[in-house]
């Protein structure tokens, strides 16, 4: 029904077609339903180097129902999806999530730098964080996504590109041409990358806050700041968009202080999910 990005309404509501259909004859015509259901893969797929919600979904779709992240959270990650989907579009400058430690955010991210991996090979990304054990996470789950053996279908979405090159030691993975600055690098904080890295297309920060300690210290926050604005945003050239997730500590922090900085600004946005809602209840109820 749709042969070009351009057909993207039509797209969805093809899908929504398939998914009203397949629901249908579940039970009575399963083989019908399960032609729907593959229709709804294939919409999935054409819109997922363009659309991050398609991605997230088709990205997991071999995978098993338990095992899968997103579908059994994509009622409460939308809202940050969406959000993301506008960063990737130039809609926004800056975008920071503040939600409650476990529940999903550093790996929807990670699922984000695998998808602009994909669609923009050739645009060094930044990753920064507190911890290097925490970025060889991140690193090492980025590669399980994009490798040629697993259950992920990123080479489905991005047929025409591969990982070229990785650095374990420096945690940087390149895709499609190799470059001097790879397009996935991860550096933690403070540890001098003068002329070592490049944020073109995205500077993703997650929690540079180490924890309690330094969290309950303003000058070391203040020092935190001084560290994120020298040695990382200075990375930063041409439009790069900058993406911001944790866990807030205090008002002082990295993402509280641009909240103020960007206070009257629409090309930011400050995204801030409690534990808990209005009545008590927790604001991630996931179901699988």
């Amino acid at each position: 029904l749709a042969y070009s990005t351009n057909d993207m309404e039509l797209n969805f509501k093809c899908r929504e077609i398939c998914a009203e259909k397949s629901k249908k004859f579940k039970k009575d015509r399963p083989e019908h339903a399960e032609q729907y259901r593959q229709l709804y893969k294939k919409t999935l797929l054409f819109a997922a180097p363009v659309d991050f919600d398609s991605y997230c979904q088709y990205l997991e779709w071999n995978r098993q129902p338990g095992k899968r992240f997103y579908l059994p959270r994509r009622k409460q990650l939308r809202v940050v999806v969406d959000a993301l989907q506008e960063l990737a579009d130039g809609k926004l400058d800056v975008l920071a999530i503040s939600m409650p430690p476990g529940v999903g955010k550093t790996t929807i991210a990670i699922f984000f730098l695998t998808w602009l991996a994909g669609k923009a090979p050739d645009k060094p990304m930044l990753t920064g964080s507190h911890s290097n054990s925490f970025l060889r996470g991140v690193y090492d789950e980025c590669l399980r996504i994009m490798g040629k053996e697993g259950e992920y279908l990123w080479r489905e979405v991005f047929p025409n590109i591969d990982v070229e090159r990785t650095n374990a030691a420096d945690l940087a993975i390149d895709i499609g041409t190799p470059k001097r600055f790879a397009t996935l690098q991860f550096t933690s904080v403070g540890s001098g990358n003068a002329g070592k890295v490049r944020a073109e297309g995205l500077l993703y920060c997650d929690d540079l806050v180490s924890g309690i300690e330094q969290a309950l210290s303003k000058e070391r926050l203040d020092k935190l700041w001084e560290l994120y604005t020298t040695d990382l945003r200075q990375r930063k050239i041409g439009d790069c968009v900058e993406l911001l997730i944790g866990t807030r500590w205090s008002v002082h922090d990295v993402i509280g202080r641009l909240e103020v900085k960007y206070a009257d600004s629409d090309r930011a946005k400050f995204i801030v999910m409690s534990a808990l809602d209005e009545n008590d209840e927790s604001n991630f109820n996931y179901i699988n």
